[in-house]
């Protein structure tokens, strides 16, 4: 199981391994058959809330290329502090959308502000909103956020 550290998205470093190579294997592998039956990226959408945003967060920008649309609620990219960020590819005007609360407990907004900014280098097309005192959860402006990165292309 991946572990909480002080980042509070998973930690890329040796207390999450083997879990972090394996859950991220199993989103290629996941990608991979999705492929064979004909869907190119372009039309997959990666979502994820908490911990699963941050896998998906993480797996999208190692595999930077254009997709449906990414979405990490409550989320960040994996990895302590200081982190490089040197991933290669590029998102090709991907829509992503992060949604983050002020009060949230585990990821701090440095860590969204972060990643944002690394997603928009790699070219990603970023919608990142900080939610007032809405805490570690989903809410109704961020499903219908990223219902409308679907419907819109």
């Amino acid at each position: 199981m991946l572990q909480w550290h002080q980042w509070g998205c998973c930690d890329a470093d040796r207390s999450n391994e083997p879990w972090l190579t394996s859950a991220l294997l199993t989103v290629e592998r996941a990608l991979d058959e999705i492929g064979r039956h004909g869907i190119a990226p372009e039309r997959v959408g990666i979502v994820g809330f908490s911990q699963g945003g941050c896998l998906g967060l993480e797996f999208a920008a190692r595999h930077a290329r254009r997709y449906r649309a990414v979405a990490g609620l409550s989320a960040g990219l994996t990895g302590p502090r200081g982190t490089p960020r040197a991933y290669g590819g590029s998102f090709a005007g991907t829509p992503v959308f992060l949604g983050w609360s002020d009060v949230e407990p585990h990821i701090p907004l440095v860590r969204v502000r972060e990643s944002a900014d690394v997603l928009r280098r790699i070219g990603a097309i970023v919608d990142d909103r900080i939610y007032r005192r809405m805490g570690h959860t989903v809410n109704g402006d961020e499903v219908e956020a990223v219902k409308r990165l679907f419907l819109a292309y």
